[in-house]
């Protein structure tokens, strides 16, 4: 019996598949033009958290109650204070927080119960005196992703980093003033030729924090006299 030539066809075309359909695994993967590696569309870079690991605190509460040897860490973001209990997260708003001594010694104040500043803000005390305050603030900055599919060019994740300023608070009028750690940022706080020369015969350099509080300890004698 003879087979038309639409019918032998079709008999080549089944034949070729099945062999198509019997490659082991590892040609299907290989093979890009039939099957391809999904990458994921984005993810995130860094995290919103002021520390690495959770550190061991006592938390002083605004209503006066402490909450004694417990693990923290801060969403940056968010002002939240996460407090890890029995391996569970628990959040609490830094309203109720009036400020945070770790293991290490470190105090963290909520700049809200210094002067009512906003935003709110957790803020570390580097150096504590009868006329001013000085502190360290973490900053987050989200840069969400940027991908141009068209180009090719970009970044698919989205970004956070985090970033140091510094404030010093003038306890008699209740004054803030932020400054990045440079010489350039501390020209805020006056006396800059003073702070300069000071700065400069002394070898020190405000991106280095312990010469910057040694630097902030000359401002205060400067402006407010050896007390």
């Amino acid at each position: 019996m003879r087979l038309s030539l639409g019918v032998f066809a079709l008999l080549c075309a089944i034949v070729l598949d099945a062999q198509v359909y019997q490659r082991d695994a590892t040609q299907w993967f290989t093979d890009t033009g039939i099957i391809k590696e999904i990458k994921p569309i984005s993810t995130v870079e860094g995290d919103y958290y002021l520390f690495d690991a959770g550190q061991e605190a006592n938390v002083h509460l605004t209503t006066g109650r402490k909450i004694l040897g417990v693990k923290i860490n801060y969403n940056i973001e968010f002002s939240q204070l996460i407090l890890s209990h029995e391996k569970k997260n628990y959040g609490m708003d830094l309203d109720l927080i009036q400020h945070i001594e770790l293991a290490d010694g470190s105090i963290y104040h909520n700049s809200s119960n210094i002067e009512n500043l906003e935003p709110r803000l957790l803020l570390k005390r580097i150096y504590d005196s009868e006329n001013l305050t000085f502190y360290e603030r973490k900053i987050v900055k989200v840069e969400e992703p940027n991908y141009n599919v068209a180009m090719n060019v970009g970044s698919r994740n989205t970004r956070i980093t985090k970033s140091t300023t510094y404030l010093t608070h003038t306890k008699s009028n209740g004054k803030f003033l932020e400054f990045k750690p440079s010489m350039k940022g501390i020209r805020s706080l006056g006396y800059e030729k003073e702070i300069k020369s000071y700065a400069k015969l002394n070898d020190l350099s405000p991106k280095n924090l312990g010469d910057l509080v040694e630097i902030i300890k000359f401002y205060d004698k400067k402006k407010f006299g050896e007390g």
